[in-house]
C-alpha cells in the first residue's frame, strides 16, 4: 500500500488509513491493522461516492464504530475539496454530512478534530495555493457551521501537526498547532513554531 498524503486515525487497537496518491493517481481506499503489521487489510465500501484524494483529514466519531472523511486535494482533477463522508466501518454504508449552512472552504493538508457534539477545522491551503489559519466549528446536533476567533492569530499553514488538550470547560476548546508551511504559491516557507489556540463554543 504505498502512499504519501494519506491520513490515519488510532482507535485501540487498531490504525485506520484513509486515501493517500499512489502510483496510479489518488485513492480512496481504507486499510485497517492492529499493531501486528501482518494484520493489514483491505476494508471495502462503497466507495464510489467518495472522490478519490489526498491531503485530506479524518476522524472518528464518537457516535458507533464511523470514520469521518473531510477535504483534500484531489489529485486526479487537480482541485481542492471541501465535502465531508461519514462511512460505517461495520458495514461500509456511506452518507454525506448534513450540512444546513457553508462551510470552509476547499482546503488541503488542514486539521480536524472531534469533541463530543462538535467537529473543528483548522488552517489548510486553499484553491489559490496559500495557507490559511482560518478555525471552523461544526456542531452536530444543529448540523451548523461557525467560523470562530482565535484568542490570538495563528499563521496560515497548512501541513501541521495538531493535538487537542483536555477540556477545562465545555464551553472552551484548546489545541496546540505546531509547524507546518507557509503555502505552495508562497515563499514555501517551512515554519517550526508553536501556538496554542484557545476557542469558544
Amino acid at each position: 500500500m504505498e502512499r504519501a498524503g494519506h491520513s490515519i486515525v488510532y482507535s485501540n487497537p487498531f490504525f485506520i488509513s484513509f486515501g493517500g496518491k499512489t502510483k496510479q493517481g489518488c485513492t480512496n481506499d481504507i486499510f485497517i491493522a492492529n499493531e501486528a503489521p501482518e494484520s493489514l487489510s483491505q476494508f471495502h465500501y462503497n466507495s464510489t461516492l467518495v472522490t478519490p484524494r489526498m491531503w485530506s483529514s479524518t476522524a472518528l466519531l464518537s457516535k458507533g464504530y464511523q470514520l469521518l472523511v473531510w477535504g483534500g486535494y484531489d489529485c486526479n482533477q487537480e482541485r481542492a475539496l471541501n465535502d465531508a463522508w461519514v462511512i460505517n466501518l461495520e458495514n461500509g454504508t456511506v452518507s454525506p454530512l448534513e450540512q444546513k449552512n457553508t462551510g470552509p472552504s476547499p482546503r488541503s493538508g488542514h486539521q480536524i478534530f472531534v469533541k463530543e457534539d462538535y467537529l473543528i477545522v483548522f488552517g489548510g491551503e486553499n484553491e489559490k495555493g496559500d495557507g490559511t489559519s482560518d478555525i471552523y466549528v461544526y456542531q452536530f446536533s444543529t448540523k451548523l457551521w461557525t467560523q470562530v476567533s482565535d484568542s490570538k492569530p495563528i499563521k496560515g499553514r497548512l501541513g501541521a501537526v495538531c493535538f487537542l488538550h483536555e477540556a477545562t470547560s465545555s464551553k472552551q476548546l484548546e489545541f496546540t498547532v505546531f509547524g507546518g508551511i507557509v503555502g505552495w504559491n508562497q515563499d514555501k516557507q517551512v515554519l517550526n513554531d508553536q501556538y496554542k489556540a484557545t476557542i469558544q463554543l
